[in-house]
């Protein structure tokens, strides 16, 4: 086994660990308190999206399910923290669950491969900024509303603790694969779009070795197929 697939398998494990229970002290604290007061709905629809795209995008692809696993089991979390949310909020009813057959349909037909997953490789660099509005708007909501009794304190700790360990990881998996396959371009903008799989052709894995890397024609860069971790996908938990 490969060092930099080692150090992404592990931290992948430690991320899907953590996110088992991301979202539970957040439920846990409306259902205690009965009360949405100082939580922004917006916020939470910002992040169900950003989730929901990164998920279909890396099935879609076939990408090992341990590099992603993080994103379904905090999609479902979300769609339940939604719902309490929308119950205290009073807004469940009709509409609300209309809504969400949508959303079912959707997500269903990029799974199932009815919508072209080339929507997903144009929506999946958007999740950052998408994720990071959400933490800006609920920010913004507890402020206005000088409440953030409902809002759980564990929650956005594992939050910040989780990015942080993906992006110690990317900067890892990077500085590794630098040393072993140059870049020849060195600006930050330009080695995420290289990294990123939307950016890569479809093209089968080299004889030397069926799991590493492959390279990109043209750019002089080198991808790790199942680095995800060093995606610009990534989504802010």
């Amino acid at each position: 086994m490969g060092v930099i697939e080692l150090i992404a398998d592990v931290l992948s494990i430690i991320t899907i660990s953590l996110c088992l229970i991301l979202k539970i002290p957040q439920i846990i604290n409306l259902i205690k308190l009965k009360s949405a007061v100082g939580i922004n709905l917006y916020s939470l629809l910002l992040e169900l999206t950003s989730y929901s795209i990164m998920t279909c995008y890396n099935y879609c692809n076939s990408y090992a399910l341990l590099s992603y696993m993080e994103y379904p089991i905090i999609l479902v979390q979300e769609i339940v923290l939604i719902f309490l949310v929308l119950k205290y909020m009073g807004f469940l009813g009709t509409n609300s669950f209309a809504c969400f057959g949508l959303y079912i349909a959707i997500t269903g037909a990029f799974l199932c491969g009815l919508l072209p997953k080339t929507i997903l490789a144009v929506l999946a660099p958007m999740c950052t900024p998408v994720s990071a509005s959400s933490k800006v708007v609920q920010l913004i909501e507890i402020l206005r509303t000088k409440n953030a009794e409902s809002v759980s304190i564990l929650t956005w700790f594992l939050s910040a603790f989780t990015n942080f360990s993906k992006y110690k990881a990317n900067t890892i998996c990077q500085r590794i694969r630098s040393e072993s396959f140059p870049c020849h371009e060195q600006d930050i903008l330009t080695s995420l779009l290289c990294n990123h799989p939307s950016a890569r052709p479809e093209m089968k894995p080299q004889a030397k070795d069926q799991t590493l890397d492959t390279a990109l024609p043209g750019q002089g860069c080198y991808t790790y197929e199942r680095a995800v971790i060093g995606e610009c996908g990534a989504v802010i938990k």
